[in-house]
């Protein structure tokens, strides 16, 4: 057995009439026997998977030359209940999820990790939530660090702001001498102020594309968990999978809590995507937050912040149409994302982490010398 999948009550499935026929049904353990991620207790992976043992018959091979998956003798409860026909042949659920599809490995990854955490005794809610919060506190240090990468620039402001007096002075001066008009001198202003920012920044260890790092390490492990646990649910991946219809995990229909106790069903009360919606746009107006510190944004921040507000709206309305342990999985990073943000507003976490707060007080000076 995979250590990556959980062992759990076969689920009824249809397999390809090639791969059926070669398969061939092996007797139960005489004894009882205890699941672990790694296989049965006491035996490794690998001498479970190929070794003839007393307890097992060798296994068939197909035609690809591969050994066929054990079939198990009992029958789900109720194999209707999940939309496949009673007349199939019965897979041990890792077998299901190896055999259809063609996944990527850290899908596997992030199915094993969850399965950890529920296999400790944590019902599938809670599973959610500590991913969530587990997944988001690795990051945290990214985000910490961006903080402090903009504590950095916060802190060269003053100076900013007499570079870009002082070439003022100096090209109206060049400008005067050399002839030039009003539109030219806006350019060359513009581009040397640019210039000399930038190098400025990247001189102090804090460029702008470090407001960048924390979304291209956080967009993909979001991606690769949100797809994780939808397959999870039995909804198969469209660019992966190659059935209509996979076996949801055990449990995920009676483990959850409060109003949504069916985990494979969208929140019947709009209660979990409505508050997804609400967070996201306070996370989008902490965000704003950094306008008023006088940290320099791009001139397009405007319409990606309103781009985002728009993402917000679409993500509640897809949040009503997924699983409810897909949109828990949403909602808790959300969540926890509006903790970091209120987080870094407050001066002791700032002190503690060491990232620069402005002094409101001090005052600019306002005829800086040429340079």
């Amino acid at each position: 057995m995979s250590w990556l999948t959980r062992p759990v009550l076969a689920r009824a499935i249809r397999l390809p009439t090639p791969l059926r026929s070669s398969l061939r049904p092996i007797p139960h353990f005489s004894h009882p026997q205890t699941v672990s991620p790694i296989g049965i207790a006491g035996q490794s992976h690998r001498a479970f998977s190929a070794a003839r043992t007393a307890f097992s018959p060798p296994l068939s091979t197909s035609s690809n030359g591969n050994p066929a998956m054990a079939v198990a003798h009992h029958t789900p409860a109720d194999p209707g209940a999940i939309g496949i026909p009673t007349d199939t042949w019965q897979l041990d659920p890792e077998a299901a999820y190896h055999a259809y599809a063609n996944i990527p490995f850290i899908f596997e990854v992030v199915q094993g990790l969850l399965v950890v955490v529920h296999n400790n005794g944590v019902p599938w809610w809670a599973t959610f939530i500590v991913g969530a919060v587990a997944l988001r506190t690795t990051i945290a240090p990214i985000a910490i660090y961006q903080q402090q990468a903009i504590g950095r620039q916060l802190k060269l402001q003053p100076v900013v702001k007499l570079l870009g007096d002082s070439l003022k002075y100096t090209l109206r001066e060049t400008g005067r001498h050399k002839g030039w008009g009003y539109d030219r001198y806006k350019r060359e202003l513009s581009k040397e102020f640019s210039n000399r920012v930038v190098q400025m920044y990247m001189r102090n260890n804090c460029s702008p594309l470090f407001r960048m790092v924390l979304p291209f390490v956080q967009i993909p492990i979001f991606a690769a968990v949100s797809f994780t646990i939808r397959r999870m649910c039995g909804q198969p991946l469209p660019w992966f999978d190659t059935v209509d219809h996979l076996p949801p995990v055990a449990g995920l229909a009676t483990e959850g809590v409060l109003w949504f106790t069916d985990l494979l069903v969208p929140d019947p009360t709009f209660i979990l995507p409505i508050v997804l919606g609400v967070t996201h746009l306070v996370n989008i107006q902490l965000n704003l937050s950094l306008r008023s510190q006088g940290v320099p944004l791009p001139k397009y921040y405007p319409y990606l912040i309103n781009g985002f507000r728009g993402l917000a709206v679409l993500m509640t309305y897809v949040a009503t149409q997924i699983p409810a342990a897909l949109c828990l999985y949403w909602t808790t990073s959300a969540l926890f994302s509006t903790g970091l943000n209120f987080a870094f507003r407050s001066v002791r976490i700032r002190r503690l982490f060491r990232i620069y707060t402005p002094d409101k007080s001090v005052a600019f000076p306002r005829k800086p010398s040429p340079v």
